[in-house]
C-alpha cells in the first residue's frame, strides 16, 4: 500500500548503508585471508538472500492482493525533471564520497585512520532514513528531495572549509544524512510515478540513473581526469554545485502539474 512505501524504502536502503559502512572494516579484517574465502562467503550469502526472496514472494502471492491505488498526478516533464535531478545529485554524491572525502580527512589525519572515518557518512545516511520516511508522507518525495539536496550542498561545502577533524566529521555525518533522506524520497517517488503497473519500470530507471552516476565517477578515474591538476582544483566544489542544481530541478518538478489538472 502507498503509505508503507517510504518505510519499506528505508528498510531496503538500510542494508545498503550497513554494507557500505562495513566495507572498510571488512577490508582490514580480510587482509592476508585466502581470496577464495570471500568468494565462497559472498556466494553463500547470495544464495541465502535469493532463497529468502523466493520464499517471501511465494507467501505474498498466496496472500490477499493489495488493492490498486489511483494513478498519481504526473507528466512526462515532471518525471524527466525528477530523474535528471536524481542523476545530477547522484553524480555529486559520487564525487563527494569517492573522490573528495579521503583527501578531506587526510588534511587532519593519516591514511591508516580512513577505514574508521569514512563510515561516518554512512552512519548519517542510515540514521536519517527513518525520519525521512515520515517526511515523505508529510511533504511528498520531491519537496523532501529538493530540501535534502539544498542542505547537502551546505554540508559538502562545510566539508571543504572545515577547520578541524571534528567539524569535518560532523559535516560528513550531515551530508550522509541528506543523501539518505534523498534516497528514501527517490525510491518512494519512483514507485509513486509508476503506480499502477509500472513500478518495476520506474524503479529500474532509478537504478540505471544511479549506475550512470557511478560509471561517470569510474570514467573520471579511468581516464585520468580526476588526477589532472586543473580538474583537481574543481573537485571540491563540484558536489555543492551539483546538489544545488539538483535542488532547483527537483523543486521545479515538485511544482509541475499534469496538463489534465489546473
Amino acid at each position: 500500500a502507498a503509505p508503507s512505501v517510504p518505510w519499506l524504502s528505508a528498510l531496503v536502503l538500510t542494508g545498503s548503508a550497513l554494507a557500505a559502512a562495513a566495507a572498510p572494516y571488512l577490508g582490514i579484517a580480510l587482509r592476508g585471508v585466502d581470496p577464495r574465502v570471500p568468494f565462497v562467503l559472498s556466494t553463500l550469502t547470495l544464495l541465502a538472500a535469493v532463497g529468502g526472496l523466493v520464499y517471501a514472494e511465494r507467501r505474498a502471492a498466496a496472500g490477499d492482493a493489495v488493492p490498486a491505488a489511483p494513478a498519481p498526478d504526473s507528466s512526462p516533464r515532471r518525471t524527466a525533471l525528477f530523474f535528471a535531478g536524481l542523476l545530477v545529485m547522484a553524480i555529486g554524491f559520487q564525487v563527494h564520497f569517492a573522490l573528495n572525502s579521503a583527501p578531506q580527512y587526510l588534511r587532519f589525519t593519516v591514511q591508516a585512520e580512513l577505514p574508521y572515518l569514512l563510515p561516518v557518512f554512512w552512519i548519517g545516511f542510515n540514521l536519517a532514513m527513518f525520519p525521512a520516511s515520515r517526511g515523505v508522507k508529510r511533504w511528498g518525495p520531491l519537496p523532501l528531495m529538493a530540501l535534502a539536496a539544498a542542505a547537502g550542498a551546505i554540508a559538502t561545502l562545510a566539508c571543504v572549509i572545515a577547520p578541524g577533524l571534528n567539524t569535518l566529521m560532523a559535516a560528513q555525518f550531515i551530508a550522509g544524512g541528506c543523501w539518505g533522506a534523498a534516497s528514501v524520497a527517490a525510491y518512494s517517488g519512483a514507485i509513486g510515478f509508476g503506480r499502477t503497473g509500472r513500478e518495476g519500470r520506474f524503479l529500474g530507471t532509478l537504478f540505471a540513473t544511479l549506475a550512470i552516476a557511478t560509471l561517470t565517477r569510474i570514467a573520471m578515474n579511468a581516464s585520468g581526469l580526476a588526477a589532472a591538476a586543473d580538474f583537481k582544483t574543481l573537485l571540491p566544489w563540484l558536489p555543492e554545485i551539483a546538489w544545488l542544481l539538483a535542488a532547483l530541478m527537483l523543486l521545479t518538478s515538485a511544482r509541475a502539474r499534469s496538463p489534465t489538472r489546473p
